[in-house]
């Protein structure tokens, strides 16, 4: 009776562990993705400045005041770097890891943030004609607990397999908890 019992708990923790690690998934990015939140340290100063964007800080006036970005500076811009040549144009040497431009790409996003230490998470990457959606999102921040700064730009990139793509689609969604997520796949 004994052995029947243990058996019995045995089977129901093992069916319990498999829908539960069944529901999480591994988190593994598509087409090989890999993620970066790629700092201003790595890229190369001359590209950083030819990449401003609206309501950043470009210079400072004669009383030393700032001057932003006009409106004609866009809000974000993303890059899909698809040759060796463009990526040492952009980054420093030895900036992220190697890439395989024959079989890679790296794309690059990038926006002004006023949370900049809160991390960021690649929610979903999808490829549908010959566009690919990227969905992000900023780590929630504790109500209350002061890390907003003034905005500054901040720059997203993806090292993933190499797709026939002719645009590409940042996206941030509102980081919600896991559990409302499971609510609104159930």
């Amino acid at each position: 009776m004994a052995r029947k019992i243990t058996k019995l708990l045995t089977l129901g923790v093992a069916i319990i562990m498999a829908f539960s690690l069944g529901a999480c998934g591994n988190g593994a990015l598509p087409y090989n993705a890999t993620f970066f939140d790629a700092k201003d340290a790595t890229l190369r100063d001359d590209f950083r400045l030819e990449n401003r964007l609206k309501g950043m800080v470009i210079d400072l006036d004669d009383k030393g005041e700032p001057i932003f970005a006009d409106e004609s500076y866009p809000i974000s811009r993303t890059f899909v770097v698809k040759e060796q040549i463009k990526y040492e144009l952009i980054y420093t040497r030895y900036s992220l890891e190697m890439i395989d431009f024959e079989n890679e790409i790296l794309l690059l996003y990038t926006f002004m943030c006023s949370n900049t230490n809160r991390k960021i998470e690649i929610k979903s990457i999808s490829f549908e004609g010959e566009v690919l959606y990227v969905n992000w999102a900023k780590e929630k921040g504790k109500s209350g607990y002061g890390d907003a700064s003034q905005p500054r730009q901040r720059w997203i990139a993806i090292k993933m397999d190499l797709l026939n793509i002719t645009a590409v689609e940042f996206k941030e969604r509102r980081l919600i908890s896991e559990w409302q997520e499971k609510l609104q796949n159930f």
